[in-house]
C-alpha cells in the first residue's frame, strides 16, 4: 500500500469537500471541489482506496502544491469501533 499526498493542482480556495479520513472510496469518486478564477475544479480519488487525512477545511485558500489528502490506493478502510 502506498500514501499518495493528493495536492492542489493551482492557486485556489477549497469550495466543498466530500471525504472524511478513514473514509473507503472508490476509483473517480469525488474528494473535493476547489475553485479558481469562479471555476470549479472537482478532485477525485485516483484509485480504490482509503482517504488518510484530510489537510484543509473549505473556505481554506491554498497555493499550487499545497496538501489536501492522503490518500493509500488498495487500502482497506478500518472498522469502527463502538465506543467503550
Amino acid at each position: 500500500m502506498t500514501v499518495k499526498t493528493i495536492r492542489a493542482p493551482m492557486a485556489c480556495s477549497v469550495a466543498d469537500i466530500d471525504a472524511a479520513a478513514g473514509q473507503a472510496v472508490a476509483a473517480g469518486a469525488l474528494l473535493a471541489v476547489v475553485e479558481a478564477m469562479k471555476m470549479e475544479h472537482e478532485l477525485r480519488a485516483p484509485a480504490d482506496g482509503v482517504v488518510r487525512a484530510v489537510h484543509v477545511r473549505p473556505g481554506d485558500a491554498l497555493s499550487a502544491g499545497d496538501a489536501l489528502f492522503d490518500f493509500a490506493a488498495g487500502a482497506v478502510a478500518e472498522p469502527l469501533r463502538a465506543a467503550a
